[in-house]
């Protein structure tokens, strides 16, 4: 009888536990980085998407506002300028600049704007006036301004900074 001696074959080398466990990592980790790349991006195309929509509702509702100066009128003397406006819309028009296009009365041009510290919410009527509740803009004043030559009077709201109201003249009071 022959005796068969299997031999311990300790050439062949299997992965040592520690660097399996190092790879496993790795493999997720680089799998976590490319789920988490390609989801930033989708998620980055969708608030695009979606602020795109945004602006578009925002700018129909600015379209079907209705918004506008009833009455405008200067004081010969005191040079403010007073407005009623009306807001038969369903937005507040907030952060509101007035600028006023004309000449001094040395017949220099003048272009003197300010902002009205005070807002007119949806469906409210509001009289507003420069002797208060406005503040200019780089120290201006209306002072040196000739209330019968003005050009243009042009009223914006940074609601709807695309539908700025413009009026050609204000009704000049003496009293």
């Amino acid at each position: 009888m022959k005796l068969i001696f299997l031999k311990n074959n300790k050439s062949k080398k299997a992965l040592s536990p520690i660097i399996s466990v190092v790879l496993l990592i790795l493999l997720a980790a680089i799998l976590t980085g490319a789920i988490l790349s390609w989801s930033k991006n989708s998620v980055k195309e969708k608030l695009d998407t979606s602020s795109e929509s945004i602006r578009r509702a925002s700018d129909l509702d600015c379209i079907n506002s209705n918004f506008h100066v009833e009455s405008c009128e200067i004081d010969f003397f005191t040079k403010d300028v007073s407005l009623l406006l009306i807001n038969d819309s369903s937005l507040d028009y907030g952060n509101l600049i007035l600028t006023v296009n004309g000449l001094s009365f040395e017949g220099a041009d003048e272009k003197i704007f300010g902002t009205f510290k005070e807002s007119i919410n949806a469906g409210e009527s509001k009289f507003l006036s420069t002797s208060s509740n406005f503040s200019f803009k780089d120290g201006n004043s209306f002072d040196s301004l000739d209330p019968y030559n003005i050009k243009n009077i042009s009223l914006v709201s940074l609601t709807c900074p695309n539908n700025p109201i413009i009026l050609t003249s204000c009704d000049v009071i003496v009293d």
